[in-house]
């Protein structure tokens, strides 16, 4: 819906931005490798310690968060027990499914807004270097004169046609779009929306986890219940 009471409306030259991934797949294997990351450096002891202090009340907004929730529905599990690689691979699972789906969620919100200029981001790059170029990208459309970045961010794809002349039938729906006269916001935008087919078939490729966040696990596990050790 509109924006009223912002910033633009009482006369100051507001810009948003999206950083928009380029390769959703890649993207994807990057949320799953943050997700991983997040478990190697304390993510299920520091939900078992603050659930335990009663700072992560149920009804709250933190134990509703994707990280949060997952993790307390598998320290609070059912039967627990030791070296569990099902219920952790599951949890693991359910995690990373989550964080993905949040991020669909968000390019497709975002899409629909018109005020954002999407930003392409490189996933074949590295990270600092992907920093540096949006980052850089950003301060040189704010630098744009108004005219010129509301010509890049309002550019309209042109009416989708039918190729002249063709004679195969095309299913309905099908049309041909002229990608070189969009702006390169609107071809980020056409290009993330396209990605999403392939989306169907990603699978993810867990690492090896490391014996200490299985351990992390076991102890937070106990920790919860009010366990001294879970059973074999």
């Amino acid at each position: 819906g509109e924006r009223f009471g912002g910033l633009g409306m009482r006369g100051y030259d507001v810009r948003c931005f999206f950083l928009c991934p380029d390769d959703r797949l890649k993207h994807a294997e990057v949320i799953d490798r943050r997700c991983e990351d997040m478990l190697q450096r304390g993510l299920l002891n520091e939900t078992a310690s603050l659930s335990i202090a009663g700072e992560l009340p149920d009804d709250g907004q933190p134990a509703r968060a994707i990280g949060y929730r997952q993790t307390l529905d598998y320290l609070r599990r059912k039967d627990a027990k030791r070296q569990d690689n099902a219920a952790f691979n599951a949890y693991v699972n359910e995690f990373t499914t989550a964080t993905r789906r949040y991020a669909k969620k968000q390019m497709g919100w975002f899409r629909k807004d018109e005020e954002f200029m999407f930003i392409p981001v490189s996933m074949s790059k590295p990270s600092q270097e992907r920093v540096d170029e949006a980052a850089n990208a950003i301060l040189q459309l704010c630098k744009t004169p108004r005219n010129e970045y509301e010509l890049e961010l309002f550019s309209e794809p042109p009416k989708a046609r039918e190729t002249a002349g063709s004679k195969t039938k095309k299913s309905k729906g099908a049309t041909d779009v002229d990608t070189d006269t969009l702006s390169l916001s609107a071809k980020t935008k056409l290009r993330n929306e396209k990605q999403g087919k392939d989306m169907k078939f990603y699978q993810g490729k867990r690492s090896d986890v490391p014996s200490k966040v299985i351990e992390e696990a076991d102890a937070s596990t106990a920790a919860i219940q009010g366990l001294k050790e879970l059973p074999s």
